[in-house]
């Protein structure tokens, strides 16, 4: 991944925390989390974890956050799914 992949990838992680933060509802099932569900991509947080993952059809960004800074383990760039996390937050 390129430095500019990773860059993205992190903006749109700050993005969905900032999104989860206001909008995110506790989701249910098993162990703990929040999640928010939207028209274009669903976001669902798993601290237990540390892990964020966004969905728009498909996962498109899964970023895990463990004692450290977070790592980026899946990116698929779409740049429209920048623009509907903004216009969510």
């Amino acid at each position: 991944m390129t430095d500019i992949a990773t860059e993205r990838a992190l903006k749109l992680h700050e993005i969905a925390l900032s999104v989860l933060r206001v909008k995110g509802t506790v989701k249910l099932g098993l162990g703990s989390g929040l999640e928010y569900r939207g028209t274009l991509l669903n976001i669902e947080w798993r601290p237990d974890q540390g892990q964020l993952d966004i969905w728009s059809g498909r996962r498109v960004l899964s970023v895990v956050r463990f004692r450290g800074k977070p790592q980026v383990i899946h990116y698929v760039p779409e740049v429209h799914l920048i623009n509907a996390a903004k216009v969510a937050a």
